[in-house]
């Protein structure tokens, strides 16, 4: 009875968080594609992007390609901050979104952010390596026979 009520939980609030996505994430959060949909009604608003990439640098203009899927959008910064591309991590963009483009308001490079995911694998094979050795799992053997028998 109790892992009904504990799926039932679950569900509901899977289904809660899948109702949030659809209806208010997009108007704290909008797309590019939703920013240049209606860009009137869109002016002067608060943008947040995340993990997108720079394509093109214009310095003599102050203002760049921020790239994020299929979608772009011009970006103009401040030429009094430093910008550079990310190496092997993320971004993160927020700014003012003026008709057409972006008013660079912050912009972080988080560098080498894709290590973490390549030491998270070695730690997952030394994990399962010292598992399979301690435990005896049905099905699985990875030691030789005559050690458990």
């Amino acid at each position: 009875m109790r892992e009904a009520y504990f799926m039932a939980f679950v569900l509901s609030a899977l289904s809660t968080l899948m109702i949030y996505s659809y209806t208010y994430h997009n108007e704290f959060y909008p797309s590019i594609y939703s920013l240049s949909g209606i860009p009137e009604k869109q002016t002067n608003r608060l943008v947040e992007l995340r993990g997108g990439e720079i394509t093109e640098i214009d310095k003599a203009n102050n203002e760049f390609v921020y790239k994020l899927g299929a979608d772009s959008i011009k970006v103009k910064y401040n030429p009094e901050h430093p910008l550079r591309k990310t190496i092997h991590g993320r971004n993160y963009l927020l700014g003012i979104y003026r008709e057409g483009f972006i008013e660079l308001i912050e912009f972080h490079n988080n560098d080498y952010n894709y290590i973490k995911y390549i030491v998270s694998v070695f730690g997952l094979v030394i994990l399962l390596y010292y598992l399979v050795k301690e435990w005896r799992l049905k099905g699985v053997r990875l030691c030789p026979k005559n050690q458990y028998d």
